[in-house]
């Protein structure tokens, strides 16, 4: 009875171990195979203003952009692909963006994004782009307003207030060191407040 019980435990254990033996390739071995175990996430996952769909980047039929879902039957359809966002680009006389740029809805035809220093407006229903507002490249800081199209940001020490493309406003003159305006390190230090 104990050889038996011998047996069955070698045979039940040595058949562990073949249960793990997987080759790796050299890709596996040093980077390791996090790729195949990181969880699938949908860039830029969004609700369209006042609709049933929702939003979000990707690939569809050989084309990438942004991808239009209805909640209630899961159908897809692409709202605008990089390459029409680039020949609405160039057609304003702008550059062509790289990738597809982050949105936000203002309803369910028109969105905002920014491109570097600048800041469209997309409007799907009449294919058209609108450049609504530009700051400097040395901007920091930059804090833009939905409605308005205002942008605020700073230089240097100071504050600024851009009202539409190329037209600033210095809102501080401030010369001395150490003094600092519109900077998210004040609001750090003061009981983590943001924008404060």
């Amino acid at each position: 009875m104990f050889k038996r019980l011998l047996i069955l435990f070698v045979l039940l254990s040595t058949a562990n171990l073949f249960a793990g033996d997987k080759l790796l390739t050299m890709k596996e071995a040093i980077l390791g195979n996090y790729q195949d175990l990181r969880i699938e996430s949908l860039d830029q996952l969004q609700w369209i203003a006042n609709t049933e769909n929702f939003c979000y980047v990707d690939s569809l039929d050989c084309q990438f952009g942004l991808l239009r879902v209805n909640a209630n039957d899961l159908t897809k359809q692409m709202l605008l692909s990089l390459d029409s966002l680039n020949a609405l680009l160039k057609k304003e006389g702008f550059s062509p963006a790289k990738r597809f740029p982050s949105i936000q809805w203002l309803n369910d035809q028109t969105f905002r994004f920014r491109k570097g220093n600048e800041f469209f407006v997309c409007d799907l229903g009449k294919s058209q782009i609108q450049l609504v507002n530009r700051i400097p490249k040395e901007a920091k800081n930059v804090e833009w307003h939905a409605k308005l199209n205002y942008v605020a940001y700073t230089k240097g020490q100071n504050l600024f207030l851009s009202l539409k493309p190329d037209q600033e406003v210095q809102i501080t003159f401030d010369t001395e060191d150490g003094i600092l305006n519109g900077d998210n390190y004040v609001h750090r230090q003061e009981f983590g407040i943001r924008k404060g």
